[in-house]
């Protein structure tokens, strides 16, 4: 099962902080990061929380426009957050080399504690991007360290252990009081593919239960549930799951999915 290991983690490392599947929540109780990331946030709810930020025009897409009144607006900025919008401004337009420097100012000038944790949680992200493992992780729990209320930072770190394997410390970070008693798709889902790696079925199967009928049509969720029922050989109802999903266009996830429906397929020939 090991290449199927490494296509299903892939791509969750930028499960908050990028758009590599649609993962827009409408309902506000089920998205336990809405304090601290825009991400995930539906048309509507993205609007109403950006109206008063002056980098809204960033999330719809309007990157050059934005950042040119950034810039006019430069001797008159009073706002804590200006270069970590300008920053945040660049990372989502995926110029990474220029959000990092406006991070950097954010870090050397900043005496306020929650943007600097967002900073140095978006710096972590940025160092992922180019594949600097060690500098992310440690960028990660150094935004732990300055806010430790933070959960998109702890969310990261363990994405970074549930890549490289370590299960026991993502479902440490997953079960901890941090993130008791909240209702979130994501941390599910990372959570039971945690328990499901390691070779504890009946945890992931507790997980899995917890994630509403409607979320299974995520390729990423789909993929997932499909090999737990293939462990558990329930081979037809993975079928199902497989059939029903909506596709996205992120290939990992395609190059996943379409090997366990070969696995499915193999089991059910054979028996």
């Amino acid at each position: 099962m090991k290449w199927i290991l490494f296509f299903m983690t892939l791509p969750l490392f930028f499960s908050c902080s990028g758009k590599m599947i649609k993962r827009d929540i409408k309902d506000a109780s089920w998205d336990a990061f809405s304090n601290e990331s825009f991400i995930r946030m539906d048309q509507q709810r993205l609007l109403k929380a950006l109206a008063q930020k002056d980098n809204m025009g960033c999330y719809v897409g309007d990157f050059k426009k934005t950042l040119a009144k950034f810039k006019d607006g430069y001797e008159k900025q009073k706002n804590e957050s200006y270069w970590l919008d300008i920053g945040t401004c660049f990372y989502l337009e995926g110029e990474y080399e220029k959000a990092e420097f406006y991070y950097r100012l954010v870090i050397s000038e900043s005496k306020n504690i929650s943007i600097k944790s967002m900073t140095l949680n978006n710096l972590g992200l940025i160092y992922l991007h180019f594949g600097l493992w060690e500098k992310a992780h440690d960028y990660f729990n150094q935004a732990i360290t300055t806010a430790p209320a933070f959960r998109v930072p702890r969310f990261n770190l363990a994405l970074l252990y549930l890549q490289f394997g370590l299960y026991e410390k993502t479902i440490s970070i997953f079960t901890s009081t941090h993130f008791a008693r909240l209702k979130d798709v994501d941390i599910y889902l990372n959570l039971a593919s945690a328990y499901l790696f390691s070779g504890d079925l009946a945890k992931a199967e507790e997980v899995f239960k917890l994630i509403p009928t409607e979320s299974y049509r995520r390729e990423d969720l789909a993929g997932a549930y499909a090999l737990f029922l293939v462990e558990k050989g329930n081979m037809v109802e993975a079928s199902k799951i497989l059939e029903q999903r909506e596709k996205s266009d992120v290939a990992p996830f395609h190059i996943m999915t379409q090997k366990i429906e070969k696995l499915i397929a193999l089991k059910l020939h054979k028996d």
